[in-house]
């Protein structure tokens, strides 16, 4: 039986030697779902457990082993909910927040519309520098900086068809404005797919107006 996993849904893992923990949904990639340790109050708000993070495959999602809580998604407790996050190679997350990358090129779509924190990868592209110099910009050291959020953005739209000189034919186009960048560097280890923010997010955006958006709101997809 297909079950469909989705970013924000709560499950309770209901196997003999579980205890009946509860899992969110933190992100989702090709084969697995990367699930953090929660408690749903009567309230059904979500509280994050200061827990490790699990990992577990799609086809696990099973009546005998895993449901959904209370058959519906629980949204999160405002003061508990991390906006997104997104790993990009350098130069790429650095030509993003600093140097008017307005198209994120993906092979795949997004539904995510508003706040979307850049985190740099560990892995550099030759590719991006290239087409960085083709454009007369001059890549600086600050881009060969690694394994942190560097940034942030809004994520507008999501098409196929996009008129920027940044989108690549053939794949989806990210459509991203306000780019801001982070006041402090927060290390984190990146992931396939989107996935969110570790408790530390907001002291890299404490002095933006969008921290403290972020702060008072909450954001998710």
């Amino acid at each position: 039986m297909s079950v469909l996993v989705e970013v924000g849904q709560v499950w309770q893992d209901i196997s003999s030697r579980s205890g009946g923990r509860k899992l969110r949904v933190d992100a989702v990639d090709a084969t697995h779902a990367t699930l953090q340790p929660v408690a749903v109050t009567p309230q059904k708000a979500v509280v994050a457990l200061p827990q490790r993070a699990t990992r577990i495959r799609l086809d696990r999602f099973q009546p005998h082993r895993l449901k959904l809580l209370l058959g519906e998604r629980v949204q999160a407790a405002p003061a508990e909910v991390s906006p997104m996050v997104l790993t990009v190679r350098q130069p790429w997350a650095w030509a993003i927040i600093h140097a008017g990358k307005d198209i994120e090129n993906r092979s795949r779509l997004t539904r995510l519309r508003g706040p979307l924190l850049i985190h740099a990868g560990r892995r550099w592209a030759d590719a991006g520098e290239t087409a960085l110099k083709a454009r007369g910009i001059a890549v600086p050291d600050e881009a060969r900086r690694y394994g942190h959020i560097v940034g942030a953005v809004t994520v507008t739209g999501c098409a196929q068809d996009s008129t920027s000189s940044w989108a690549v034919p053939g794949m989806w186009h990210w459509e991203l404005t306000q780019p801001i960048a982070a006041d402090q560097l927060i290390t984190c280890q990146g992931k396939l797919g989107m996935f969110r923010a570790p408790h530390t997010w907001r002291d890299a955006f404490a002095g933006s107006a969008l921290g403290r958006r972020l702060v008072l709101e909450g954001a998710g997809e």
